[in-house]
């Protein structure tokens, strides 16, 4: 088995998740039917997307039980028959139930760069905010190395503005030179 918990809330790609929009072509007077598969928004806090309620069987994890209700996630053939199977790879805000579960997460470790438990009790402390973050220092260090490519472009315009004008006192000096050894 490879399944998890959701402890935070998650867009992940479930299969049959689709938006879908129906048009008619006022020509023919025919539908047409556009599907596009989109995530699944799923929340912890919310009960309405629990599919482990109180009542049912508690899902235990790390000693500590959740008898109000849990989101548990699965990969297709790999849960149990009430789990939500999902696409793709498991993320931090996933806690893995069981021994295939640690093991795939412990995969992805390297590849998230994300502890959380280096962040303190920040309620909007999350796997997505840690991204958000991270597009925003690599925005800012795109928008420095762009003010550093017109510094350069602006020196470099410079430069050959200075190498023109050289060029220009060569020619004068060649043909003053020229016109000398002609008298």
């Amino acid at each position: 088995m490879a399944r998890w918990m959701l402890m935070e809330p998650h867009y992940i790609n479930v299969p049959g998740t689709f938006w879908e929009q129906m048009q008619t072509d006022r020509e023919t007077g025919r539908s047409k039917r556009v599907q596009i598969p989109v995530p699944l928004h799923l929340d912890p806090k919310s009960p309405s997307d629990w599919n482990y309620k109180s009542g049912g069987p508690h899902v235990s994890q790390g000693g500590k039980e959740f008898s109000d209700g849990a989101i548990i996630v699965c990969w297709e053939g790999k849960g149990e028959p009430k789990d939500i199977v999902f696409l793709g790879a498991p993320t931090p805000g996933m806690e893995p139930i069981d021994d295939e579960a640690k093991a795939e997460s412990e995969k992805y470790a390297t590849v998230w760069n994300y502890d959380p438990f280096s962040i303190s009790d920040d309620p909007t402390a999350t796997f997505a905010n840690h991204l958000i973050k991270q597009a925003s220092v690599m925005e800012s260090a795109q928008v420095q190395q762009a003010q550093q490519n017109a510094e350069a472009m602006a020196q470099m315009k410079d430069l050959l503005a200075m190498m023109a004008q050289v060029m220009q006192q060569n020619t004068q000096l060649l043909t003053q030179l020229a016109n000398a050894k002609r008298v």
